[in-house]
């Protein structure tokens, strides 16, 4: 942990970190793209590997948690700063998204204003399934 900390001061960046942020984001992909739509004949042991790849997300959501923290506590940026540069990074994409999906009601049993007001993974937490097309923007109603 120190050593990571230490990286992170010289070059403001953990070779640690970003590896394992590569590495679980690949997992990601690997099971939306992958294991989710094949079977394990034409992949074997492949497949029973990707079919456990959704744990990467655990892996993840740590990781930007540590470092949004560290951000955070070590002063290097302002907080309102961060999030004016958050929300400049992920809500062109996430409106994209949602003029994309929403007018054809790909967003399964969650109601649309759910999504228009970021709490969609309200309602997937209670089981009330979303469409595949936005299901992933859980992750966004979080943040």
């Amino acid at each position: 942990m120190q050593q990571t900390l230490n990286s992170m001061k010289t070059s403001g960046r953990s070779k640690q970190i970003d590896g394992l942020k590569g590495v679980a984001a690949l997992l990601i992909l690997y099971y939306h793209f992958v294991s989710k739509h094949t079977s394990a004949q034409y992949y074997g042991i492949l497949w029973l590997f990707g079919d456990q790849s959704w744990a990467a997300v655990d892996i993840f959501l740590p990781i930007a948690g540590f470092l949004i923290g560290t951000i955070i506590i070590k002063g290097n940026l302002a907080k309102w700063t961060f999030y004016k540069n958050r929300l400049a990074r992920i809500w062109p994409l996430y409106l994209v998204l949602m003029c994309c999906t929403l007018p054809f009601g790909l967003q399964g049993d969650v109601p649309t204003w759910s999504y228009l007001l970021m709490v969609g993974n309200c309602f997937q937490a209670t089981g009330i399934v979303a469409g595949e097309a936005v299901g992933v923007t859980w992750s966004i109603h979080v943040e």
